[in-house]
């Protein structure tokens, strides 16, 4: 067999077991402002990460989540602004 046909073959038996091509969503959450518990949902999920928080935001007032922001960059969390 040629080595394209053996890669074909492996790819449509994999294909069949485990659906790539399904998308994986993450479930939604909806918070409002003000007193709808929009800075606490931020700043647990800014706790909670451990890799990388990109953070796109013209400005922002709240010494809360700037703390949680300088937090999470002690702890080594790679951290861009927009």
């Amino acid at each position: 067999m040629e080595l394209g046909v053996v890669f074909f073959l492996i790819l449509v038996y994999g294909l069949g077991r485990y659906n790539v091509l399904t998308p994986i969503i993450p479930p939604v959450q909806v918070y409002f402002s003000p007193n709808g518990g929009c800075t606490d949902a931020i700043i647990n999920q800014i706790d909670n990460t451990k890799s990388e928080i990109l953070v796109q935001a013209y400005s922002f007032t709240s010494s809360t989540i700037a703390k949680a922001l300088i937090e999470a960059h002690k702890r080594e969390v790679k951290l861009k602004l927009f």
